[in-house]
């Protein structure tokens, strides 16, 4: 059975770059450029991995990451395998802790 990943990106070219690293790993992406249908999506499906763009560019990724957070609390869900991914942008250490980010994915073009 292939797992999922819901994976929240405005750029094209991350969301290529996340599709590939999942694919690498036999795991399906569901992708989204917006919010909107992100959170829609999260709170109807179940995800097993929840990728999030750094390098969104117009809107807040920590904000989307404390937004998938809420909405985990409110489905009395346990906290979804968070990593944060991009080419220039990373979360600081208190926020990897505070929002339980497992990871970080840094993406290096030639």
């Amino acid at each position: 059975m292939t797992s999922t990943a819901l994976v929240i990106t405005d750029t094209n070219g991350e969301k290529n770059d996340f599709k590939t690293f999942l694919t690498n790993r036999n795991i399906k992406a569901d992708s989204h450029s917006n919010t909107s249908t992100a959170f829609e999506a999260f709170r109807t499906k179940r995800y097993r991995y929840v990728l999030v763009s750094m390098d969104n560019l117009h809107e807040n990724p920590i904000e989307i990451i404390a937004n998938i957070r809420r909405i985990e609390t409110e489905l009395g869900l346990q906290p979804t395998r968070l990593l944060a991914g991009g080419h220039h942008g990373q979360p600081s250490d208190t926020e990897m802790k505070e929002y339980q980010i497992c990871g970080l994915i840094r993406f290096h073009h030639m």
